[in-house]
């Protein structure tokens, strides 16, 4: 019989929301001059694809449909360059993980 155990990475092995949510705002001011506000963010926004925000967004009239893909690009960079500079190696994780490779967990 074969175990496995699946984790949602984003807020289990690495919580990277608010890089996700910055880099956003980032490329919204850049692109469009808006921001979405923390507290719109936590009651609309928060947990939704970065696709779905920006068709949010034009639809309600806050950005030009025709900068979506822009946006989505800019900020799928600048979220790169935030996880290369800002991420870092958690040994509890790893640990975790070692330890259900040990006991017979599927871990790829």
């Amino acid at each position: 019989m074969n175990k496995m155990i699946i984790f949602d990475m984003d807020g289990v092995l690495v919580d990277a929301c608010d890089w996700h949510r910055i880099a956003l705002n980032k490329a919204l001011k850049e692109i469009c001059n808006y921001e979405i506000s923390l507290e719109d963010h936590y009651s609309v926004f928060n947990g939704l694809p970065t696709k779905v925000k920006l068709s949010k967004l034009a639809e309600s009239g806050l950005i030009e449909n025709s900068k979506i893909k822009e946006i989505y690009e800019k900020k799928q960079e600048i979220t790169i360059n935030t996880i290369n500079k800002e991420a870092t190696l958690r040994n509890e994780k790893i640990n975790m993980i070692e330890t259900l490779k040990d006991e017979g967990f599927y871990v790829t």
